[in-house]
């Protein structure tokens, strides 16, 4: 068969057009999965970030308790050393008021 020129440019025009459709569904589709891809990880990241956020919330909250309870603490044992000042002073004293008292215990 012989074809004029022009319809042999057409059908390559079209032959063209058709290698570059196919192209462009490629990349399209390539596209489409990455972007698939990248969803996924960005929400992996957001679950991941959640779970970290409430972990650093329980974490903040024990820090919280123990700041409250090592004040707590450090309260009762000035306390009790001051008991312990004011008792040995006490001793002392009775210790220093009588002393044949102290001879006895020294013996």
């Amino acid at each position: 068969l012989f074809r004029s020129p022009a319809l042999a440019t057409m059908a390559d025009q079209k032959e063209k057009q058709i290698q570059e459709a196919r192209a462009l569904q490629a990349a399209l589709q390539e596209i489409s999965a990455e972007k698939e891809q990248l969803r996924k990880e960005t929400d992996d990241l957001k679950a991941e970030q959640a779970q970290k956020t409430e972990r650093a919330r329980v974490v903040q909250s024990r820090l919280m308790e123990i700041g409250g309870e090592l004040q707590q603490k450090s309260a009762e044992l000035k306390r009790i050393q001051q008991e312990m000042y004011k008792a040995e002073s006490e001793y002392m004293a009775c210790l220093e008021a009588q002393p044949s008292l102290v001879q006895v215990l020294k013996s």
